[in-house]
């Protein structure tokens, strides 16, 4: 009897060291997430909103349109992490109401320029304007201020950058009316005397709009909202 007890007793031993050295260790995971990305740039509007007021449709003349507001400055801020190069383009949010140049009683050659002022509640175009790039000012690569060049180029799928001259001129919206590939469509800043884009870290380009209110809008009965919207493309090159 005792040497079974002996061996049930030692069995259960066994039984219960067997027990422990099966239990899991307690643990804790630590995640580590992350992204790894080149400079990056903001781009800030000085004037993000511009009211062009109350238009009586007095003004507006028989045929063509009124130049309700011209020359009005608009500044575009770039900041950038590190030294980039981008371009800049134009998207009309508003092209299903881009007018025909010759409707506002414009030369033909305003068209691809011409963004829409949205539509009247009976589906009246309101207007057109244009966004001309006029300078650059405050260029800076680092801690080096750069003389720069206004660079230019098209849509064409063969289009090359180019310096013009100091005039102002109108970009055409990538989405534009007419499906131009002509013209400036793409902006970007250079070194004086360099035809390609350069690196900076931060610049003020500064353009210049127009905008212009249809003769059509005389059968209106009622007040109208002016409604154009356009976003400023920052892309890197």
């Amino acid at each position: 009897m005792k040497t079974g007890m002996f061996k049930y007793s030692l069995l259960v031993a066994t039984m219960a060291f067997s027990g422990l050295t099966m239990a899991a260790n307690p643990s804790a995971t630590l995640l580590v997430k992350g992204q790894v990305s080149t400079g990056t740039c903001t781009a800030v509007l000085s004037t993000p909103d511009i009211n062009l007021g109350t238009t009586s449709t007095d003004r507006l003349p028989a045929t063509g349109s009124y130049a309700v507001k011209s020359s009005i400055v608009t500044e575009l801020n770039v900041d950038c992490t590190s030294p980039l190069k981008y371009q800049i383009s134009l998207t009309d949010n508003r092209s299903d109401s881009a007018e025909d140049a010759t409707v506002l009683g414009l030369d033909s050659s305003f068209n691809g320029g011409l963004m829409g002022l949205g539509t009247t509640t009976d589906g009246i175009k309101i207007g057109g304007y244009q966004v001309g790039f006029a300078s650059i000012k405050n260029a800076v690569n680092g801690s080096t201020t750069i003389s720069p060049a206004r660079l230019r180029k098209t849509m064409a799928a063969d289009a090359q950058w180019e310096i013009p001259n100091n005039q102002v001129w109108a970009m055409a919206p990538v989405n534009n009316l007419v499906g131009k590939t002509t013209g400036s469509s793409y902006i970007a800043i250079g070194k004086s005397g360099e035809d390609e884009p350069c690196a900076t870290t931060s610049a003020t380009l500064v353009f210049q709009s127009n905008y212009y209110l249809s003769s059509e809008l005389q059968s209106i009965t009622d007040q109208e909202q002016i409604d154009g919207s356009v976003t400023f493309n920052l892309d890197y090159l």
